[in-house]
């Protein structure tokens, strides 16, 4: 789970990336007064090439406060897990499903369990959202899990971190970022670009 997150902040740089193109509406001074504070989402556009580069992003947006900013990202996870009426498949493993009861979807082989997923609310309907169980989850990251009909499913992932970012170079770290990796920040109105250290590039626009 955690190389999930990790990707996703590598190839966007805080939960993602960005790749430049600014608006002229006659606000963009206005706008830039609030520097990088603020929320952010990643445009169609850089979704579309993290698609074609097999990341397969439905959404994702960064929030940054004074002292820290939330990554929230959800992907589509169905060739990876999708529920069906009689059975849960799992990195290609089929598990019959053994017992729900409107909270909790027991799933495994040969009647012995192997995954316990925990709906967010009660519902008689087995679709839905559930907690990531926590043999999924051993860095203990926040989000769940979305099961829709014909073998869908969604993984969103959240996550809070401080930070330092100096605006006069653009550069910015997360609080785990100890290889000294120099990412960097453009704000231009708004929108946003992130560089990684590698040189990829990818674009947000501001959402309030």
């Amino acid at each position: 789970m955690k190389k999930v997150i990790s990707s996703i902040l590598i190839c966007l740089t805080a939960v993602s990336a960005f790749a430049s193109c600014g608006k002229d509406d006659g606000s963009s001074d206005k706008k830039k007064d609030k520097g990088i504070i603020g929320k952010w989402e990643m445009t169609e556009e850089t979704k579309k090439k993290q698609y074609d580069e097999g990341m397969k992003i439905e959404s994702a947006s960064m929030e940054f406060e004074k002292d820290s900013v939330t990554l929230s990202a959800k992907m589509d996870s169905s060739e990876y897990m999708a529920l069906y009426d009689d059975k849960i498949t799992v990195s290609g493993m089929d598990l019959e499903i053994l017992d729900f009861d409107n909270k909790v979807l027991s799933a495994g082989k040969n009647g012995q369990e192997v995954l316990k997923f925990e709906r967010k609310e009660e519902s008689e309907d087995m679709y839905g959202d559930y907690e990531i169980p926590e043999k999924m989850n051993a860095s203990g990251e926040e989000g769940f899990l979305t099961f829709e009909k014909e073998g869908v499913s969604y993984m969103t992932v959240v996550e809070t971190h401080s930070y330092t970012y100096d605006e006069e170079s653009g550069e910015i770290r997360l609080d785990e970022d100890e290889a000294g990796d120099k990412d960097t920040v453009k704000v231009d109105g708004d929108t946003l670009t992130f560089t990684d250290s590698f040189g990829n590039e990818q674009v947000f626009e501001r959402a309030d």
